[in-house]
């Protein structure tokens, strides 16, 4: 079955970020790429609704058929490989009920510059994203460069097996940077070190790159500090179990990010 990558192009302002992160990190020669956008029927009058959708579907039509051209001009990629898709609908609904999603291999969003002082906006519908999507779900607040990310750090329960889906993807990103891993393991146990056999557990499934570890308990859990620290990591790996953990922390970093012009990207993926 051929994999696609779904760009979400509703947060216009990152989707190049998107576009370029999925071609050097996430592509290969059998990946489909596709751009979703979606327009909904505006609160108004019936008589209204008839004269505006037209438009609106035209106006998403028109958005996705100038991204699909800039990326046929800049990447060496077959036409057939990059497909636009409008439906009319709620974003989120769409991805809980409505798309074929067993052919989907990653689901990424580009948030820089996104839509100007509406950030609370942005944070909820992501939010809900992150709620229903069970893909690995790459989110870019920062403006993404053409330079390799640094440093990788997956966040885990030393307790829980990570899926094998959030292992591939681990395995696949440091294979493309060579930059190893450094595992933070959170656990819930404040009595006593995380024991050196259930560390392995994980780690093990990292032959062969460089494994650097942290743990975190509860206890030396402080909400008003910064455990992941954005400003110096490139990307961060965060299964949903763990992401509401740091739910805060993360959307507070968001709003800080939306319209960074600046620094290296701080990527996220979220995923069962």
């Amino acid at each position: 079955m051929t994999k696609r990558i779904l760009i979400l192009t509703d947060f216009s302002g990152g989707t190049w970020d998107a576009v370029c992160f999925a071609m050097k990190f996430l592509r290969n020669g059998k990946t489909t790429l596709n751009l979703l956008k979606t327009y909904q029927k505006p609160e108004v009058r019936q008589s209204m609704i008839r004269d505006i959708i037209p438009l609106l579907k035209e106006s998403s039509l028109n958005e996705l058929k100038e991204l699909r051209r800039k990326i046929l001009k800049k990447f060496k990629i077959p036409k057939r490989k990059v497909k636009s898709l409008s439906i009319e609908g709620n974003l989120v609904s769409l991805l809980q009920n409505q798309l074929n999603t067993n052919d989907i291999d990653s689901v990424v969003v580009g948030l820089h510059n996104s839509i100007p002082h509406t950030g609370f906006l942005i944070r909820r519908k992501i939010s809900r994203i992150i709620k229903c999507s069970s893909h690995p779900l790459f989110i870019l607040p920062y403006r993404f460069s053409d330079s390799e990310f640094q440093n990788i750090v997956f966040v885990t329960n030393p307790y829980n097996q990570p899926s094998e889906k959030v292992l591939d993807k681990l395995r696949y990103l440091e294979s493309k940077v060579g930059s190893g891993i450094h595992i933070l393991f959170i656990s819930q146990d404040d009595n006593h070190d995380i024991p050196k056999s259930i560390k392995s557990n994980i780690i093990e499934h990292f032959s062969g790159i460089k494994v650097t570890t942290d743990s975190l308990h509860n206890a030396s859990m402080n909400p008003d500090q910064n455990f992941l620290d954005m400003a110096s990591c490139n990307l961060v790996v965060i299964e949903k179990i763990n992401y509401l953990r740091f739910r805060k922390n993360i959307t507070k970093h968001l709003s800080l990010t939306l319209d960074c012009r600046i620094g290296h990207p701080v990527l996220l993926i979220v995923t069962k």
